[in-house]
């Protein structure tokens, strides 16, 4: 079955090349692990997404301060995602999951993105193809986000910038 396995996140107040984030426990083999990279107001790219396990990051969606980056079928071990940023970057946050139970490849099979202002927090519908998909959802707020929304499950929200990352079965 699908299932979250662990979750950290590095939102260090400042500026900053680099983020990186150490998961608490090792990654299992197979699994998959989903990376939300926000920022403030200035901002250059990524310039890379990498980990000490050698696993390979995808962009999974992008938005106007935010970038979903994904591995797939993931190497397994003591796991630090570190992401480089082409150039100094105002108030980077990263954010990851990991999850268990998910389809070793192709496992992304819509993405989603919306930006706005207002207290609600909507990427709009998402239809998947089966029954029992595995959904992500992540904020990159100025404020703060209060909660997950209705059917999700929070899993990180974090402290200063409000950030927050939630998923759904």
């Amino acid at each position: 079955p699908i299932a979250f396995v662990q979750a950290i996140a590095d939102n260090t107040v400042g500026q900053d090349d680099t983020r990186a984030a150490v998961l608490p426990a090792d990654t299992r083999d197979g699994d998959l692990i989903v990376a939300f990279i926000a920022w403030g107001f200035t901002f250059s790219g990524v310039a890379s997404v990498t980990d000490t396990q050698g696993n390979t990051y995808v962009v999974g969606s992008q938005s106007s301060h935010q970038i979903v980056y994904y591995a797939e079928n993931i190497h397994g071990g003591p796991t630090t995602v570190t992401v480089k940023f082409a150039n100094t970057t105002d108030g980077p946050d990263l954010r990851v999951l990991e999850y268990t139970g998910i389809a070793r490849d192709s496992s992304l099979e819509k993405a989603a993105e919306q930006s706005g202002a207002g207290t609600d927090i909507d990427s709009g519908p998402l239809q998947t193809k089966h029954a029992y998909d595995l959904i992500v959802a992540g904020t990159s707020v100025q404020g703060a986000t209060i909660g997950p929304g209705p059917g999700y499950m929070g899993r990180l929200l974090t402290p200063g910038n409000g950030s927050l990352a939630e998923d759904t079965i």
